[in-house]
């Protein structure tokens, strides 16, 4: 009898085994039905406000990582499950410890990637379990934090709502905070208006607002006929017909650099997207507005403060969710002459450029772009602080007619290899310029007061790295020898966009070269090729090229967008029809022979004249001055690179810089 029982106790013991491995199984076939494969977990496409840093290889994207992070997550999440259901470990920290380890390791592995996310939802779910095993607070705390991030991280997510509606349970069941539940489920009702889980959320909502008498959400506006606030704020709109914000792109903050004359706007997305443009007159007491809109969409509410200006150009700059799918930024205009609007990529940001003979300033104004930061004893040099990023907000009643701009992304040609038989070679040692009149500038016997060094690169952007040496570092070096000789030997102002190891936008650092109404704007680099015994040093200036490698590339470059190369040629033109093409050519020569020349003197065992190029660089678009862009060596050849780490070397390209910049003065003040 007692053997009986014991053989009845086995297999009994034997079927609970064998029904838990068929619920594992089972919970994983699930698994995989889920949005958590990797398909959707790896994402392809990055979520808003996230940008190509370099900061995983491409070998990170390989099938063979993929299927590493997928058994690795398969693995943590069996070890998760087995754990709920093992009596003896789950009463243990050492077990929760491990499957919260498990999941970290595999955020770590891709942070930006999808399964980043999805490791961080199940880390909220252990810490959440754990809350309810052990009733440790900091375990909820933890729980809403995972859960905060997935949304503020990765909102583009499968389970970024999911996380949403999840921190709504907590907040009204764990934390009895029933105002904060129903403003996160306002945000799913929102943003993510199109899942299943936002019919959900509304109904929560009502559910709420009967028992704790919490506020429901305001219907979302629409465009009406009747275009005054009220009639706008009172409008709805059929949540149906709402896109979902996963497939939207994202507007982020509005940057802006200003002075009383010039006003550079910068407006990033999350992804390339269509826009269109207006310039609308003054009606009644509406100012003259210029408005931009984002097709396919999104401005999160945090964002849409108006940015007052106010500099005798622009009033301010506000932004709405205009409708459902468009985003709009508008410019009250108090006085402009002309602007510019184009985008650049990586990330993909439009720029607006305006110019204009403005007002006398605004009593107690203060100017945008100030100089500030410490400065060396011996030389009074100016380093400007960087404008952070200011938000908007909009007028919902403007029109919106205009032609829609495809997504027009202009390329950066730095490091481009220029073919050897190119029609763009630079002329030879002492060749005569283009034009043999007298240019501009000497007919008006204008000189030079203020000069803008820019060291390239900076913070986490190294520039061109090796032998231990990265670009930013040496670029500096130099233009802080090279503005103590500008300062003492010319008594010209010089203005540094950087003096320390910082990161500046392209577009920020000449944006300080107009707000300050430089004279010159010179960006100094080191240049970097695949042939390690390539060397040399040449000099750029901005123009388009005819040359045929340089033409393919830009072809290749924009197969994303809708504008044939010939249209992107007609948009740098009309870009570059107020730059100092001319002068910029000028100096160019000037200073690359100087390089040439002095260097050869100094009788340096390698120097190599490249000469001197052209070619649409980011930084020199849209550059109110003559500008050019010197690339002092090769950082990847050896006898470059051990050249330009030294101090006497970095002092002769500094004073030889200088005799290129004092000669071209000289002939630039030279009278008639």
């Amino acid at each position: 009898m007692i053997l009986f029982s014991a053989l009845t106790l086995l297999l009994t013991i034997n079927r609970l085994l064998l029904m838990r491995r068929i619920v594992i199984l089972s919970f994983l076939v699930i698994l995989s039905l889920l949005p958590l494969t990797a398909g959707l977990l790896l994402c392809d496409e990055m979520g808003p406000g996230t940008e190509a840093t370099g900061e995983n290889t491409a070998a990170d994207k390989t099938p063979v990582t993929e299927m590493v992070l997928a058994t690795k997550f398969e693995q943590a999440t069996v070890y998760f499950t087995e754990l709920q259901n093992d009596p003896e470990r789950v009463s243990s920290t050492a077990g929760w410890n491990i499957a919260g380890e498990n999941f970290q390791k595999i955020h770590d592995l891709q942070p930006k990637s999808g399964y980043a996310a999805a490791s961080l939802f199940m880390l909220g779910r252990v810490s959440y379990s754990r809350y309810i095993q052990f009733k440790e607070p900091a375990d909820l705390d933890k729980a809403l934090l995972y859960y905060q991030q997935v949304t503020s991280l990765f909102p583009w997510h499968p389970l970024a709502d999911d996380s949403l509606l999840t921190l709504s349970r907590i907040q009204l069941e764990d934390k009895k905070n029933p105002q904060e539940a129903a403003s996160i489920l306002t945000r799913i009702t929102s943003e993510y208006y199109s899942d299943d889980l936002a019919a959900k959320a509304m109904a929560k909502l009502q559910d709420l607002a009967r028992e704790y008498n919490t506020p429901l959400p305001p219907a979302i506006a629409a465009p009406t006929a009747d275009s005054s606030p009220a009639a706008i704020e009172s409008s709805a709109m059929d949540l149906s017909a709402l896109p979902n914000v996963k497939n939207r792109s994202y507007v982020l903050p509005v940057t802006y650099w200003s002075s009383d004359n010039y006003t550079r706007v910068v407006i990033n997305t999350s992804r390339p997207v269509a826009y269109k443009e207006e310039l609308l007159e003054k009606i009644g007491d509406q100012p003259r507005r210029l408005f931009i809109d984002f097709d396919k969409s999104y401005i999160e509410p945090k964002y849409r403060a108006p940015v007052p200006i106010k500099d005798g150009l622009l009033q301010q700059i506000r932004t709405a969710q205009f409708s459902p799918d468009t985003v709009r930024v508008v410019f009250d205009i108090e006085s402009i002459k002309s602007y510019k609007i184009y985008s650049l990529p990586d990330p993909f940001r439009v720029i607006v450029d305006v110019h204009g003979q403005s007002k006398a300033p605004v009593a107690g104004q203060e100017a945008t772009v100030s100089s500030s930061g410490s400065r060396p004893a011996d030389m009074d040099l100016a380093f400007p602080s960087k404008v952070k990023p200011d938000h908007q907000a909009i007028d919902s009643s403007l029109a919106t007619k205009g032609i829609v701009l495809p997504v027009i992304i202009l390329q950066d040609y730095k490091k481009i290899k220029f073919s050897k038989n190119s029609k763009d070679r630079a002329p030879e040692k002492d060749a005569p310029l283009t034009s043999p009149l007298l240019s501009l500038a000497q007919q008006l016997n204008l000189g030079v007061r203020r000069i803008v060094l820019d060291p390239g690169h900076g913070g986490k952007d190294p520039g061109a790295s090796a032998f231990g040496m990265h670009e930013k570092d040496i670029v500096l070096q130099v233009a802080k020898k090279l503005a103590v000789k500008l300062q003492k030997e010319l008594g010209c102002e010089v203005i540094l966009t950087r003096s320390e190891d910082v990161f500046l936008s392209l577009e920020e650092r000449t944006a300080i070269a107009n707000t300050n109404s430089a004279d010159l704007f010179i960006s100094l680099h080191l240049n970097a090729h695949p042939s390690a015994r390539v060397y040399g040093f040449e000099t750029y200036y901005l123009n388009l090229t005819s040359d045929p490698d340089a033409i393919r590339v830009a072809a290749l470059e924009n197969a994303t967008s809708s504008h044939q190369l010939s249209d992107l040629q007609n948009i740098l033109s009309d870009i570059m029809k107020n730059s100092k093409i001319d002068e910029s050519s000028r100096l160019a020569h000037k200073v690359q022979a100087s390089l040439f020349a002095g260097l050869t003197n100094r009788k340096y065992p390698q120097v190599k004249n490249l000469g001197v190029k052209q070619a649409p660089f980011y930084v020199l678009i849209g550059a109110e001055m003559p500008a050019v862009l010197i690339e002092m060596a090769f950082i990847s050849n050896k006898t470059d690179a051990s050249q330009v780490k030294k101090t006497g070397y970095q002092d002769a390209l500094a004073a030889e810089i200088f005799q290129g910049i004092q000669g071209y003065i000289s002939t630039m003040t030279a009278s008639l």
